[in-house]
């Protein structure tokens, strides 16, 4: 099971602090579910073999679903919509490693909405003019940082009588 495999993966990441490692797996989990689809190909199979088509979309969904879990600490508000979409709650860690079927044959789900609305062009220029005339503003308002002094070796310090 893909999704409990990775669900493991990105708590031990979490447990050590490797968030980038976390989201990788997590990543790595979403390129598998898509892969998956472009392999499958559902849309066309649902022709020539509905079953294999349904099998297919029910794989789909448990990755889908496990997704929408395992991707709370990553991006909290995509998933509280993806699980609104499947008509589940949160699960704790533990339930999505052990459980094969995240959602079940025949559950209701509801109808779907936009995870990420799109950022125009003209949005990302300003944005990004923005960011320039900032680090414009500071480099004329502090022209002559003060360096750091050279750090003191641990040796070094040893050697230094202190009193108080």
């Amino acid at each position: 099971n893909e999704v409990a495999k990775h669900a493991k993966e990105i708590e031990t990441f979490l447990e050590n602090f490797e968030f980038r490692n976390a989201l990788s797996s997590l990543m790595n989990l979403a390129r598998f579910g898509n892969q998956y689809l472009q392999t499958e190909e559902p849309w066309k199979t649902i022709k020539e073999n509905p079953e294999k088509a349904a099998n297919s979309l029910f794989v789909a969904a448990q990755i889908a679903a496990g997704l929408a879990q395992i991707s709370e600490p990553f991006m909290p508000f995509s998933s509280e919509k993806l699980l609104n979409m499947f008509n589940v709650s949160q699960m704790n860690w533990r339930d999505i490693e052990n459980q094969k079927i995240l959602v079940k044959t025949g559950h209701q789900i509801n109808p779907s909405e936009l995870l990420f609305s799109k950022i125009e062009d003209e949005t990302i220029d300003f944005q990004i003019q923005k960011l320039e005339n900032t680090k414009l503003s500071n480099a004329k308002t502090n022209p002559n940082a003060t360096p750091m002094k050279d750090e003191i070796q641990f040796d070094d310090f040893t050697k230094i009588d202190l009193r108080t």
